[in-house]
């Protein structure tokens, strides 16, 4: 069953963004609920594939900006392994 924020970004993704107060609010909107908003890192999380397809349009649509796309991990990730041992 999908979420209320996925039926709700599925239903933003559906429409262009024509003007240049849109693109910014959408933007805004995305800025306000992201996972990390800091002056050296944004990081927006999302489980929608249309929305993730969406934000670098939208950024560059209004902020003349671009940003990196990382990997989706589909498993959180655990603690990481003990290096092997020297010899």
């Amino acid at each position: 069953m999908q979420s209320f924020s996925y039926k709700a970004k599925a239903e933003l993704c559906r429409g262009t963004v024509q003007r240049l107060c849109c693109a910014r609010a959408e933007c805004y909107g995305a800025l306000l609920y992201c996972n990390t908003f800091t002056m050296q890192e944004v990081r927006i999380i999302t489980e929608n594939p249309e929305f993730a397809a969406r934000l670098p349009r939208l950024f560059q649509r209004a902020f003349n900006v671009k940003f990196d796309r990382l990997r989706p991990r589909l498993f959180p990730t655990g603690p990481k392994p003990a290096p092997p041992a020297a010899s």
